[in-house]
Formats: C-alpha cells, sequence, structure tokens
C-alpha cells in the first residue's frame, strides 16, 4: 500500500512538472510570436529603406534582411513560428535544418502544444547535432504531412552513439536525470492529447 501511494504520489508530481512545462511553453509561444512580429516590422522597414539606399546601403541591408528572412510558410502560424525561431537556433550552431510541412494538417491544434510538441523535439536534436564534429552530418530533417486521417511527424537527425530507451521513449543522456527528459514525456502527452 506505501509503495502504491509512493508510485502515485510520483506521477502526481510528474504530472505536475508537464503541466508547468506546457503553460512555460505556452508563455514562450507568446513571446517567440511577438519577437516574430518585431522581425516582419524590421523586415518591412528594410525593404522600404532598401529603395531609397545608395549601392553601399544596399549591401548591408541585404544581408541584414537575409538574416531577417528565415521565415517558414507552411499554413500554420505557431508551425511557422516555431520553425522559424528554431531555423535561428540551428544557423548559429552550423546546423542544417530541411524542412517539408505541410501545416494545414495542424490546424485542429492548439497553437502552444504545437510549439511544445515541434519546439522539444528540436531542441533536442539541436542539442545533439552541437556535438557533432563533422559539419557535414550536422542535419536535421523535419517532415509534417496528413495520410489518411493522421498527421505524420517525423524529426530525424545524426546521432553518434547508442540510445537507451525506457518505456518506449530515449532515456536523458544529462547526468541530472531528475530534471531532464521532460521534454519527450511533454511531446508524448500531447501526443496523445490529440489521439
Amino acid at each position: 500500500l506505501e509503495f502504491s501511494n509512493c508510485s502515485i504520489k510520483s506521477l502526481e508530481q510528474e504530472n505536475e512538472t508537464l503541466a508547468q512545462l506546457l503553460e512555460c511553453d505556452k508563455q514562450q509561444y507568446e513571446q517567440a510570436k511577438k519577437d516574430m512580429e518585431k522581425i516582419n516590422i524590421r523586415y518591412h522597414d528594410l525593404k522600404q529603406q532598401y529603395s531609397r539606399a545608395t549601392d553601399e546601403e544596399r549591401a548591408r541591408l541585404e544581408e541584414e534582411m537575409d538574416n531577417l528572412n528565415l521565415r517558414y510558410l507552411t499554413g500554420n502560424k505557431a508551425l511557422d513560428i516555431t520553425l522559424t525561431q528554431k531555423s535561428a537556433l540551428c544557423g548559429q550552431a552550423g546546423i542544417q535544418l530541411v524542412c517539408s510541412a505541410d501545416g494545414s494538417c495542424l490546424e485542429n491544434m492548439k497553437h502552444y502544444h504545437i510549439y511544445s510538441l515541434l519546439g522539444n523535439a528540436l531542441d533536442n536534436a539541436i542539442e545533439c547535432e552541437e556535438r557533432i564534429a563533422d559539419p557535414e552530418k550536422r542535419l536535421i530533417h523535419v517532415s509534417v504531412s496528413a495520410q489518411r486521417d493522421f498527421v505524420f511527424i517525423r524529426f530525424e537527425n545524426y546521432c553518434e552513439g547508442s540510445l537507451n530507451f525506457s518505456e518506449g521513449l530515449p532515456v536523458t543522456t544529462k547526468e541530472d536525470r531528475n530534471f531532464h527528459g521532460y521534454g519527450l514525456k511533454s511531446i508524448r502527452y500531447v501526443a496523445k492529447k490529440y489521439g
């Protein structure tokens, strides 16, 4: 009975932690949405300046516009924001992000759930790729598509070494396992929530 009570208490704590993480993801999504709006405004302003600029100024403006123009147009605003934000992180880390996504198949999901699910998966992939020495192997491929009544979201990245699994999920490679590994549990929670 005591063992059962401890197990229940542990599950309750884990569920509470997942709920807090989802709330945090919701707040991060709202901030990312605001940041994307600022980027769009800046990009628009740069295009206006470009038409009046000298050749020397145009080169500088083109470079800044290229840096801002990491936008994805998948048909789903939350997916676009998430991919754009994570693509910028990939660029900074020297990781190539290749994406083929039909965002319209995610239209029934809450935006912060999309941000949480894809953001956690991409964060894990980015973290893994940052440890890869060979720049040719630093690649993440993401695909989102609908097939019949299912939505398929697939993440692929190169991984050196082997993974250990527990309850169908890879075990965190970080030393402090008490505070890590929740990203995959959050992904599983969101996926189950939408069947």
